[in-house]
């Protein structure tokens, strides 16, 4: 999968990445999630929690209690959480990834 997503730091040290997806689909944003699990994985390499809260069209990560990246994800209006959370563990699976997923902390 190739991604053009490009995650920013909200302040000089680097504490919180955002990134804002322009998927449309749910297989197009599968792209984005394999970049989002490469930089969280990257930063923190074993338990990890993706939380999906549509409410705020959101996926953030690591933890609910040290969140380093969060993904906008604008079609997160169009599907359910959990059809979003399915593609997650699905890509997670598919980089042979072990984290958890859930919806909002």
């Amino acid at each position: 999968m190739n991604s053009s997503l490009r995650w920013e730091s909200t302040d000089n040290f680097g504490n919180l990445s955002i990134a804002t997806t322009s998927a449309t689909t749910l297989d197009e944003l599968k792209a984005d999630i394999e970049s989002m699990i490469d930089v969280v994985f990257s930063r923190t390499p074993e338990g990890v929690t993706f939380s999906v809260d549509k409410a705020y069209q959101e996926i953030a990560a690591p933890s609910d209690s040290q969140v380093t990246h969060v993904l906008t994800v604008p079609l997160l209006a169009s599907f359910s959480s959990d059809q979003v959370q399915e593609c997650l563990k699905e890509v997670l699976g598919s980089l042979g990834r072990e984290a958890s997923v859930q919806g909002p902390w």
